[in-house]
C-alpha cells in the first residue's frame, strides 16, 4: 500500500506499526469488517439470503466506528434487506433476495471502500427438521483515495516531513472499481421451535479481483468464512443463543465467539418487549459486550470492542463502538404467523 501513512505525532505511527505486527503482517486497508456479523450474515455468505424461518422480509442498518483514539479512525455503514419468494404451503422450499449497501472509509487519505451486493439464495426444506441452503452474491466495488493528502518517505526533510516537496509516488489512478462475487452453503437443524442450530460456509472474493492504484496487480485474496450459530428456547420467558464466526485471508485472520440471552420482560402482552444481553470475544483481541432491546419486530444492539492486545496502550482499551437495528415482519403485517402459512420454526417469544 503506501509506504508512509501521514501522521501527526509518534504515537500514531507506533498504533500503526504494531498493528503491521500483530494483525496483518503487511499494511493493507481492511476488508469489511462488523464485530455484530450474525447482523449482516449474508454480506459474508450469500446462503443465508431469506433465510428467516419465521419471517418473510428483514431490514438492517448497521453503523461501527473502529479505533475511536487515533484522528481518522475506521468507520463503517452497512445497510441490506431480504426476503422469502415463493414461499408456501405447497412448496418444499423457497427462493431469497438481498441487496446490501456497504461503505468504509478510514485514514487521512479517505481511503474508502463503497459496495453494492446482490445475493440470492434456494433454500429445500428436505424433511420436517432439516433445511440446506445455496447461495450467490454478486457485487460492485468501488476503492478510492485521496493521494493529496497523503504524505510518503520522499518527503521526510530530516526533520519532518514537508509537504511542499514531491510526493514521488506513481499511481495511475485514485479509484478502481470491480466485481467481487461470493459463494455459501448452510445447513439447518430444526426439530421443533424450542431449537434452532446451523452450520454455514462461505467464501468471499472467490473471483479474486485486482484492487490497486498503482500498475501492479494485487489480488484480493479469497476469505473463506465458516459460522456456527444455536439458539435454544430455556422457559417461556427466556431464549439462549450462542455462535462462532471465523474468516481467513491471506495471512490475516478473525474468529470472534460468544453469546447472548434474552427475556420476555412483558409475557402477558401480544407485542414482546425483550431485553438482550451477552458477550463476546474476539481471538488475541478483544472482548464484546453486547446489549439491546426489541419490540414489535424491530431490534436495536450497542456492542463495544474493548481491546485486550498490545493495541490497548494506545487505544486506551477503546477499540470501537457498534450498533444495529434489524427490523423483521410478514408480508400480511401480522405479529404472529397465523395465515396458514408454514412455518419453518425457531425459538421466538
Amino acid at each position: 500500500m503506501f509506504k508512509v501513512i501521514k501522521c501527526m505525532n509518534r504515537s500514531i505511527i507506533f498504533i500503526l506499526i504494531i498493528s503491521n505486527i500483530f494483525f496483518f503482517e503487511k499494511l493493507h486497508g481492511q476488508d469489511l469488517h462488523f464485530s455484530q456479523s450474525f447482523n449482516q450474515s449474508y454480506l459474508f455468505n450469500p446462503s443465508q439470503t431469506g433465510l428467516i424461518p419465521s419471517e418473510d422480509y428483514r431490514v438492517t442498518a448497521q453503523y461501527r466506528s473502529q479505533w475511536g483514539n487515533l484522528p481518522v479512525p475506521y468507520k463503517t455503514i452497512g445497510a441490506s434487506g431480504d426476503l422469502k419468494v415463493l414461499a408456501s404451503d405447497y412448496r418444499k422450499g423457497w427462493l431469497g433476495l438481498g441487496l446490501g449497501l456497504y461503505n468504509d472509509k478510514a485514514g487521512y487519505g479517505d481511503l474508502t471502500l463503497t459496495k453494492a451486493q446482490f445475493s440470492a439464495a434456494y433454500h429445500v426444506e428436505l424433511n420436517e427438521s432439516f433445511i440446506l441452503s445455496a447461495g450467490i452474491g454478486i457485487g460492485v466495488v468501488q476503492r478510492s483515495v485521496n493521494m493529496a493528502q497523503l504524505t510518503f518517505d520522499n518527503q521526510w526533510n530530516g526533520l519532518k516531513f514537508d509537504e511542499n516537496l514531491p510526493q514521488g509516488e506513481v499511481y495511475t489512478h485514485e479509484n478502481v472499481t470491480y466485481f467481487d462475487a461470493s459463494l455459501g452453503l448452510s445447513f439447518s437443524y430444526t426439530p421443533s421451535d424450542e431449537f434452532y442450530f446451523q452450520l454455514a460456509a462461505g467464501v468471499m472474493h472467490v473471483n479474486q479481483p485486482n484492487e490497486s492504484f498503482y500498475e501492479k496487480e494485487n489480488k484480493i485474496g479469497i476469505r473463506p468464512v465458516i459460522d456456527l450459530r444455536n439458539i435454544v428456547k430455556i422457559s417461556d420467558n427466556w431464549i439462549g443463543e450462542w455462535g462462532i464466526h471465523a474468516s481467513q485471508q491471506k495471512l490475516a485472520y478473525e474468529i470472534v465467539g460468544g453469546g447472548q440471552i434474552s427475556t420476555n420482560v412483558s409475557p402477558r402482552e401480544l407485542n414482546a418487549n425483550v431485553l438482550i444481553a451477552g458477550v463476546y470475544y474476539r481471538w488475541m483481541d478483544a472482548v464484546i459486550p453486547m446489549v439491546g432491546y426489541e419490540w414489535n419486530g424491530i431490534r436495536l444492539l450497542v456492542s463495544s470492542d474493548i481491546t485486550l492486545s498490545p493495541l490497548s496502550v494506545p487505544l486506551k482499551g477503546y477499540g470501537g463502538v457498534e450498533v444495529s437495528l434489524v427490523f423483521k415482519g410478514l408480508y400480511d403485517g401480522s405479529l404472529i404467523k397465523g395465515n396458514g402459512r408454514k412455518s419453518y420454526g425457531c425459538p421466538r417469544f
